[in-house]
């Protein structure tokens, strides 16, 4: 007797689907390309597209208008396209961002993309076969970029910390020229959380639209956070 627990009824359709996906399989010629070429490949697909497609763009008709950046770049690579120096030393320097991640992942500090990431940066080549770690190479140029500009904006924070003083009292109004350092999307909030600096002293607030640059504000003191940074809230940008 057969053990009903495991026993399966055999799917004859399956079976054919199997062999004939093994059988295109073996027909397929499986590439082999530097991490170097993959990286390039990377850039140029940001390049092309202006930015990271997940997924196709399309038109109001409905066709379209852009691919994935993973698909650009796998194009790229199977007809052997030639890169620039640029193109090159850009791909490059995206690797090096994130082999520099090597320490934050000794301290038990990285998520689990950007040891990912850490570990892609870090091989020699690529299979065309290798469709989870190409898929995340076609990302990591904006990402990096992000990053970069993250880092950026959390050093200059830092380092106004220690000049910065707590503005005003719990419910005044707050006027001024202020400068932009960090704008960031929040899916929590489905807003956008704003950093920026009124003179030496750091402001912290939501917005309804992305800011930028200088701005004129006017808001009211919500409460004041750690590292001297005052909250406000019902903030309006007048200039």
């Amino acid at each position: 007797m057969f053990n009903k627990t495991f026993y399966k009824r055999p799917n004859h359709s399956y079976g054919f689907a199997n062999a004939a996906a093994r059988k295109y399989q073996k027909s397929v010629q499986i590439c082999t390309w530097s991490a170097e070429q993959v990286f390039a490949a990377a850039v140029t697909a940001q390049e092309i597209n202006g930015e990271y497609l997940k997924y196709p763009k399309h038109n109001e008709q409905g066709n379209v208008t852009a691919r994935p950046n993973k698909e650009v770049m796998r194009e790229l690579l199977v007809n052997g396209a030639e890169f620039t120096a640029e193109q090159i030393a850009s791909g490059n320097q995206v690797r090096d961002h994130y082999q520099q991640l090597l320490f934050e992942q000794m301290s038990g500090e990285l998520k689990e993309f950007l040891q990912n990431a850490l570990r892609i940066s870090s091989r020699a080549e690529f299979q065309s076969n290798d469709w989870l770690d190409l898929a995340i190479v076609a990302a990591l140029p904006s990402c990096a970029q992000r990053d970069q500009i993250r880092r950026a904006a959390e050093q200059k924070r830092q380092e106004l910390a220690e000049q910065s003083q707590l503005v005003g009292e719990i419910g005044d109004r707050v006027e001024g020229d202020a400068e932009v350092i960090e704008c960031r999307w929040s899916q929590k909030w489905n807003c956008w959380t704003v950093n920026a600096r009124l003179g030496n002293n750091l402001l912290f607030f939501f917005h309804k639209s992305e800011v930028s640059g200088k701005i004129k504000l006017r808001g009211t003191v919500k409460g004041h956070r750690e590292n001297n940074v005052t909250q406000l809230n019902r903030v309006k940008i007048v200039g």
